[in-house]
């Protein structure tokens, strides 16, 4: 996912049993030419289970470049071939490489040869059925050790019915492992298909970004449980920086989406996410605090849960310019805070190479 997996939001999902993590989607080009946003992604320093690079690109030598440049730090590296977003249209990359099977088959060759992690990849349907399955044999004859299919079209985006009958026979037909995505609205719905199918693991993307608690408790959202899934965000993006503020929006946004979009008497509050000056998870967190206020809903109480700050309570105080960077010596101790899960393995069976949990990969 662009912007949609940093690490506050990877350690929140790992609290719920998800043990295999995709990083955000990395540009191989401005990865090797040293930018720095690139870079902060792939920082895993101290991070405790393992995570998955996913990179985009259409150049075999500037993936294989970017490919080494994080080998050692990641259990696989993922080409990004499911991505159907603007960027990835303009740089004919993502989903948009699928309309050049040839190319993808001689990139993942490359990669596979000259890199020591695994090469994976991430696929959407094709037009035909059998022009997937034929495809995803290309792909495990180039060198992929593991395929994840987005069972729609690049067309459908992340809307309409899944192709589970195309899934089903590329996974039977296939020797490596297969994971699935796509149209999966909680574990219930995952460990159905686990049982019916011989995919090895289920990739949770968009759902997992509305509802980070989601294959751990199934409550309906409603909106106050909505405000306190974002505030559980951000308190963890307060203990792990985010490496650019506009993951912030984007993750508020996927939270509240269903809560706040689309109604008259809380647009300004959706319009407030994407002002230039809402830069810190504290900003944020004050802002749903006046959000909840304003609709009567429960929300944290912000001077107790953090007695070294000063909780902004008015509007033009969400304004000021020293709010923009976490302060170096703020702590949250999560674990007093936050309910005790099961640890154990949620999205997986018994098949070999089979312990793909879930990610936030871009769907």
């Amino acid at each position: 996912m662009v912007r949609g997996s940093e690490r506050a939001f990877r350690e929140l999902v790992r609290a719920q049993s998800v043990h295999l993590c995709y990083l955000p989607m990395i540009q191989a080009a401005k990865l090797v030419a040293g930018e720095p946003y690139e870079h902060s992604l792939i920082d895993v320093d101290g991070e405790e289970s393992p995570v998955v690079a996913q990179l985009a690109g259409r150049d075999a030598d500037e993936l294989v470049a970017a490919g080494r440049l994080i080998q050692d730090k990641v259990a696989a590296i993922d080409l990004n071939l499911g991505c159907p977003q603007i960027c990835a249209k303009r740089g004919r990359y993502g989903a948009f490489l699928l309309e050049e099977p040839d190319l993808v088959v001689s990139i993942v060759r490359a990669m596979s040869s000259a890199l020591t992690c695994p090469v994976w990849c991430k696929i959407r349907l094709l037009e035909t059925p059998e022009a997937t399955l034929v495809f995803a044999k290309q792909l495990e004859e180039a060198g992929c050790s593991l395929l994840a299919i987005h069972a729609r079209t690049r067309a459908q985006l992340g809307e309409g019915p899944v192709d589970l009958d195309t899934l089903h026979a590329v996974a039977d037909a296939l020797e490596i492992p297969v994971v699935a995505n796509g149209g999966f609205a909680n574990k219930t719905a995952a460990d159905k298909l686990l049982d019916s199918t011989p995919v090895s693991a289920v990739m949770f993307a968009s759902e997992l970004l509305a509802n980070p608690r989601l294959l751990t408790d199934e409550t309906p959202m409603d909106d106050a449980l909505a405000v306190r899934r974002a505030e559980e965000y951000l308190e963890y993006a307060l203990r792990y920086p985010v490496p650019d503020h506009r993951h912030l929006e984007v993750h508020l946004r996927h939270i509240l989406r269903r809560t706040v979009k689309n109604r008259p008497e809380l647009i300004r509050w959706w319009s407030l996410l994407s002002r230039p000056w809402m830069k810190s998870p504290w900003q944020y967190l004050c802002m749903l605090a006046l959000m909840a206020q304003a609709r009567g809903l429960p929300a944290m109480d912000l001077g107790a849960r953090f007695p070294d700050r000063t909780p902004l309570r008015t509007m033009p105080e969400l304004r000021r310019p020293e709010l923009v960077a976490n302060p170096k010596n703020a702590k949250v101790n999560l674990k007093s805070t936050m309910p005790q899960n099961d640890t154990s393995t949620v999205l997986h069976d018994d098949k070999p190479n089979g312990d793909t949990a879930a990610s936030a990969q871009d769907t």
